[in-house]
């Protein structure tokens, strides 16, 4: 259970003074953990999707930079959570443009976001990548925050 509706459970939870620096809306964004709620019906896509969720105002991630979020995952098809960067306890390194990341979608999903920011990757498993929970078919959706960006 993650994606449309956590969009606009997410735009509450993250809309505030527009005036808020990169460094609130990092806090912010650090402390709520999105909450999975159901999926949009409809058919899913075999490449990559990106939506803001949330507009961060801080520094742009660029390829060269190492992206450190938090992470809520879950799969499209049958609207549940399969993993999270909260429960682990500690925020994720992914190395941008490097081609070494754990998941290639993030590293041509990231570029562009700032810092503050949450936003869904949508995606289709690989037979390289298919997390526990998941099937090789699925569609995954990430919805990640953030929180700093280290060049």
């Amino acid at each position: 259970m993650l994606m449309a509706g956590v969009c606009a459970s997410l735009l509450v939870a993250g809309c505030g003074e527009s005036s808020s620096s990169a460094s609130e809306l990092k806090s912010a964004a650090a402390a709520a953990r999105p909450k999975p709620t159901k999926l949009p019906q409809g058919p899913t896509s075999h490449k990559l999707i990106v939506k803001d969720l949330i507009e961060g105002t801080g520094a742009e991630a660029k390829n060269g930079d190492v992206a450190v979020v938090h992470y809520v995952a879950g799969v499209y098809e049958r609207g549940e959570e399969i993993e999270s960067g909260w429960v682990k306890g500690s925020a994720f390194e992914v190395p941008l443009g490097s081609h070494t990341a754990k998941l290639p979608y993030w590293e041509k999903g990231l570029p562009g976001m700032r810092v503050g920011g949450r936003r869904a990757l949508i995606f289709p498993t690989t037979p390289k990548h298919f997390p526990i929970g998941s099937e090789l078919g699925d569609t995954l959706v990430y919805v990640i925050d953030l929180l700093e960006i280290r060049r």
